[in-house]
Protein backbone atom coordinates (compact mmCIF):
# COMPACT_ATOMS: atom_id res chain seq x y z
CA UNK A 1 0.00 0.00 0.00
CA UNK A 2 1.34 3.24 -1.40
CA UNK A 3 0.69 6.43 0.78
CA UNK A 4 0.11 9.90 -1.24
CA UNK A 5 1.77 12.60 -0.11
CA UNK A 6 -1.61 14.55 1.18
CA UNK A 7 -1.78 11.55 3.27
CA UNK A 8 1.63 11.68 4.64
CA UNK A 9 0.82 15.49 5.87
CA UNK A 10 -2.70 14.11 6.61
CA UNK A 11 -1.12 11.96 8.90
CA UNK A 12 1.59 14.14 10.50
CA UNK A 13 -0.41 16.87 11.42
CA UNK A 14 -3.46 14.69 13.08
CA UNK A 15 0.25 13.09 15.44
CA UNK A 16 1.64 16.81 15.95
CA UNK A 17 -1.84 17.84 16.82
CA UNK A 18 -2.98 15.10 19.40
CA UNK A 19 0.85 15.20 21.08
CA UNK A 20 0.63 18.80 21.28
CA UNK A 21 -3.05 17.98 22.91
CA UNK A 22 -1.72 15.61 25.20
CA UNK A 23 1.31 17.95 26.49
CA UNK A 24 -0.92 21.12 26.98
CA UNK A 25 -3.41 18.58 28.86
CA UNK A 26 -0.81 16.89 30.87
CA UNK A 27 1.29 20.27 32.12
CA UNK A 28 -2.41 22.11 32.56
CA UNK A 29 -3.22 18.69 35.45
CA UNK A 30 0.57 18.91 37.03
CA UNK A 31 0.22 23.11 37.28
CA UNK A 32 -3.42 21.90 39.42
CA UNK A 33 -1.98 19.23 41.40
CA UNK A 34 1.63 21.93 42.38
CA UNK A 35 -1.26 24.48 43.19
CA UNK A 36 -3.01 22.45 45.79
CA UNK A 37 -0.29 21.30 47.28
CA UNK A 38 1.42 24.97 47.95
CA UNK A 39 1.08 26.51 51.45
CA UNK A 40 -0.27 30.21 51.20
CA UNK A 41 1.14 33.04 51.63
CA UNK A 42 -0.34 34.05 55.27
CA UNK A 43 0.90 30.33 56.35
CA UNK A 44 4.24 31.02 55.41
CA UNK A 45 4.45 33.65 57.56
CA UNK A 46 4.37 31.52 60.34
CA UNK A 47 6.93 29.40 59.07
CA UNK A 48 10.45 29.95 61.12
CA UNK A 49 12.63 31.04 58.34
CA UNK A 50 14.77 34.34 58.02
CA UNK A 51 11.99 36.12 56.53
CA UNK A 52 9.29 35.88 58.97
CA UNK A 53 11.79 37.74 61.56
CA UNK A 54 10.55 40.94 62.74
CA UNK A 55 11.30 43.33 66.33
CA UNK A 56 9.74 45.08 68.40
CA UNK A 57 10.04 48.38 69.89
CA UNK A 58 13.41 47.45 71.96
CA UNK A 59 14.92 45.48 69.35
CA UNK A 60 14.23 42.32 70.32
CA UNK A 61 13.95 39.41 67.64
CA UNK A 62 10.07 38.19 67.35
CA UNK A 63 9.82 35.08 64.88
CA UNK A 64 5.66 34.39 64.32
CA UNK A 65 6.78 30.68 64.56
CA UNK A 66 7.65 30.98 67.97
CA UNK A 67 3.75 31.75 68.90
CA UNK A 68 2.73 27.80 67.58
CA UNK A 69 0.81 26.85 70.82
CA UNK A 70 -1.03 29.94 71.24
CA UNK A 71 -4.02 31.40 69.26
CA UNK A 72 -2.92 34.70 67.20
CA UNK A 73 -4.24 37.41 66.01
CA UNK A 74 -1.89 38.93 63.73
CA UNK A 75 -2.92 42.70 62.50
CA UNK A 76 -0.91 44.41 59.35
CA UNK A 77 -1.69 48.13 60.05
CA UNK A 78 -0.33 51.89 59.82
CA UNK A 79 -1.23 54.87 62.02
CA UNK A 80 -2.49 56.82 58.81
CA UNK A 81 -5.36 54.05 58.21
CA UNK A 82 -8.74 54.96 60.02
CA UNK A 83 -10.04 51.45 59.66
CA UNK A 84 -6.67 50.29 61.69
CA UNK A 85 -7.85 52.87 64.35
CA UNK A 86 -11.04 51.23 65.14
CA UNK A 87 -9.90 47.73 64.57
CA UNK A 88 -6.79 48.22 66.80
CA UNK A 89 -9.21 49.36 69.49
CA UNK A 90 -11.61 46.32 69.06
CA UNK A 91 -8.64 44.27 69.08
CA UNK A 92 -7.44 45.39 72.33
CA UNK A 93 -10.85 44.91 74.04
CA UNK A 94 -10.84 41.35 72.49
CA UNK A 95 -7.30 40.87 73.99
CA UNK A 96 -8.40 41.68 77.09
CA UNK A 97 -11.21 39.17 77.34
CA UNK A 98 -9.58 35.86 76.11
CA UNK A 99 -5.63 36.57 77.12
CA UNK A 100 -6.09 33.91 79.90
CA UNK A 101 -7.02 31.89 76.68
CA UNK A 102 -4.01 31.31 75.50
CA UNK A 103 -4.46 34.37 72.92
CA UNK A 104 -1.77 36.99 71.89
CA UNK A 105 -2.70 40.13 69.52
CA UNK A 106 0.10 41.63 67.82
CA UNK A 107 0.22 44.14 65.40
CA UNK A 108 2.85 44.48 62.65
CA UNK A 109 3.13 47.92 61.83
CA UNK A 110 3.42 48.74 58.17
CA UNK A 111 6.86 50.32 57.78
CA UNK A 112 5.95 53.72 60.11
CA UNK A 113 8.99 54.89 62.07
CA UNK A 114 9.06 53.11 66.28
CA UNK A 115 7.87 56.35 67.59
CA UNK A 116 5.32 56.79 65.40
CA UNK A 117 3.69 53.20 65.90
CA UNK A 118 3.95 53.50 69.71
CA UNK A 119 2.84 56.81 69.87
CA UNK A 120 -0.50 55.27 67.98
CA UNK A 121 -0.41 52.13 70.30
CA UNK A 122 -0.29 54.42 73.47
CA UNK A 123 -2.67 56.90 72.67
CA UNK A 124 -5.83 54.18 72.24
CA UNK A 125 -4.41 52.68 75.19
CA UNK A 126 -3.41 49.62 73.88
CA UNK A 127 0.74 49.38 74.64
CA UNK A 128 0.61 46.63 77.20
CA UNK A 129 -2.00 44.79 75.58
CA UNK A 130 -0.80 44.17 71.71
CA UNK A 131 2.63 43.36 71.18
CA UNK A 132 3.93 45.82 68.59
CA UNK A 133 6.05 44.72 65.99
CA UNK A 134 7.39 46.88 63.43
CA UNK A 135 8.13 45.98 59.84
CA UNK A 136 10.39 48.87 58.32
CA UNK A 137 10.55 46.75 54.69
CA UNK A 138 6.68 46.01 54.81
CA UNK A 139 7.53 42.26 54.05
CA UNK A 140 4.33 40.93 56.12
CA UNK A 141 2.28 42.39 54.46
CA UNK A 142 3.43 41.78 50.53
CA UNK A 143 3.86 37.61 52.19
CA UNK A 144 0.85 37.41 53.18
CA UNK A 145 -0.56 38.84 49.55
CA UNK A 146 -2.41 42.44 51.15
CA UNK A 147 -4.15 44.30 49.12
CA UNK A 148 -6.39 46.77 51.97
CA UNK A 149 -6.05 47.86 55.17
CA UNK A 150 -6.23 46.95 57.51
CA UNK A 151 -5.21 42.77 57.05
CA UNK A 152 -6.03 40.63 59.99
CA UNK A 153 -4.96 36.98 60.17
CA UNK A 154 -6.58 34.26 63.34
CA UNK A 155 -3.99 31.67 63.33
CA UNK A 156 -5.31 28.40 65.68
CA UNK A 157 -2.84 26.96 68.07
CA UNK A 158 -1.29 24.72 65.68
CA UNK A 159 -0.14 27.57 63.09
CA UNK A 160 -3.09 27.13 60.65
CA UNK A 161 -5.03 30.03 59.44
CA UNK A 162 -8.51 30.01 60.69
CA UNK A 163 -9.47 33.29 58.43
CA UNK A 164 -7.92 36.04 56.56
CA UNK A 165 -9.35 39.49 56.72
CA UNK A 166 -8.77 41.99 53.92
CA UNK A 167 -10.25 45.07 55.50
CA UNK A 168 -11.81 46.26 58.78
CA UNK A 169 -13.93 43.76 60.64
CA UNK A 170 -16.54 43.95 63.14
CA UNK A 171 -16.63 43.08 66.88
CA UNK A 172 -19.22 40.45 66.07
CA UNK A 173 -16.69 39.05 63.43
CA UNK A 174 -14.07 39.10 65.27
CA UNK A 175 -15.40 37.28 68.30
CA UNK A 176 -16.63 34.39 65.67
CA UNK A 177 -12.82 33.99 63.88
CA UNK A 178 -11.73 34.02 67.42
CA UNK A 179 -13.68 31.56 68.69
CA UNK A 180 -13.03 29.13 65.80
CA UNK A 181 -9.50 29.03 66.29
CA UNK A 182 -10.21 28.41 70.25
CA UNK A 183 -12.02 25.32 69.18
CA UNK A 184 -9.11 24.05 67.01
CA UNK A 185 -7.32 21.36 69.77
CA UNK A 186 -3.23 21.26 69.50
CA UNK A 187 -2.30 18.97 67.18
CA UNK A 188 0.02 17.22 69.87
CA UNK A 189 -3.28 17.58 72.19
Amino acid sequence: MQLSKDNVLTITTIALVTISVVFYTWTVVKKNNEATEEVSPAQQSLENDPLATYTDLNGNLVILSDFVGEVLIVNSWASWCPACVSEMKELTELYEKYKNEGVKVIGINRAEPGTTAQSFLKFINAEEKILLVLDASDKYYKSIGGYTMPETLFYDRNGEIVHHQHGELTPAEMHKYLDKALAVPQNNE
